[in-house]
């Protein structure tokens, strides 16, 4: 019985090889599931007895396929060349590993790169040849995510007779709004990143967590028919996705926050803005 109904590597053509089918067997597959270890930050009190326990975040998970290939004597040979040719490819790439739970629909993704040698000792049982191999990868990022990624379109900004209340100083005037909502459901595990675009015109926008009260803020401008993408894995700041604009980022007052779980709401709000200003919110829920 698999423990995946499906699982393939995409190679350097943006192509999925699978690794599993009628002639590639997987007889286990450790790190596709679990919850890699937090990494562990603690010091001593200086002064007294006891420590300080800062662990936070989890480090990388390392992902090891055992398969077969079978075959006759030559096809055998062609199932392994394919499989070598994927691996060979996620050496120093990022390539994307895709599997589904077996007895589930959910399909999960995670991007890996060859990180072990591959063992293929070749065997023969009644005449059919098999290669058994192990390959291990590491994925950077410890979370797998959903195969379907999920565009909310947020509500455009508009005028409204109240405006929005801060629990500090800003120095900025922002202009009473109704409107820029996105309302965003994680179907998965864990809180996971998300790609978020604030379409112009606007000005001086800042992206709110509602739940949490965290917050991006940018200043500077959006142009009309303009977007700006912020990343919240890797903490860019794009003009239409392609120009880096991390001038525009407010460090000092910027929360790179998550996606919780569950249901979330995400609000624009900017100093000015025109009738086309709106949030969207690009994500893919998170699993362990």
């Amino acid at each position: 019985m698999s423990i995946v109904s499906a699982l393939s590597l995409r190679d350097s053509t943006s192509t999925d090889i699978a690794l599993l089918s009628s002639a590639r067997r997987v007889t286990a597959a450790d790190g596709l599931a679990g919850m890699p270890g937090p990494r562990q930050v603690v010091r001593p009190l200086p002064q007294r007895h006891g420590a300080i326990d800062e662990t936070a975040y989890m480090d990388g998970r390392t992902i090891t396929i055992e398969g077969i290939c079978t075959g006759s004597q030559t096809g055998v040979w062609t199932q392994y060349d394919a499989l070598v040719a994927a691996f060979y490819d996620a050496i120093g790439t990022g390539r994307l590993l895709k599997w589904t739970r077996a007895g589930s629909s959910l399909a999960l993704q995670a991007t890996v790169r060859f990180h072990d040698s591959m063992e293929a000792p070749l065997q023969v049982d009644n005449g059919l040849y098999q290669l058994p191999y192990s390959a291990t990868f590491f994925a950077e990022d410890p979370r797998a995510y959903a195969q379907t990624e999920t565009t909310v379109t947020g509500d455009v900004l508009s005028s409204a007779a109240g405006g929005l209340t801060f629990s500090a100083p800003f120095p900025w005037r922002f202009t009473p709004s109704s409107g820029g909502s996105a309302s965003v459901t994680h179907a998965g595990t864990v809180p996971a990143p998300a790609t978020l675009r604030i379409y112009g015109a606007c000005s001086s926008p800042q992206v709110l967590l509602v739940s949490t009260g965290e917050r991006i803020v940018l200043t500077g401008s959006v142009a009309a028919g303009d977007y700006i993408e912020l990343d919240l894995q890797t903490r860019t700041v794009l003009l239409n996705g392609t120009t880096n604009r991390a001038n525009l980022l407010d460090p000092a007052s910027t929360d790179w926050f998550l996606i919780p779980k569950g249901s979330s709401t995400l609000r624009l709000v900017a100093a000015t803005f025109d009738a086309s200003a709106r949030l969207d919110v690009l994500h893919r829920s998170g699993w362990l």
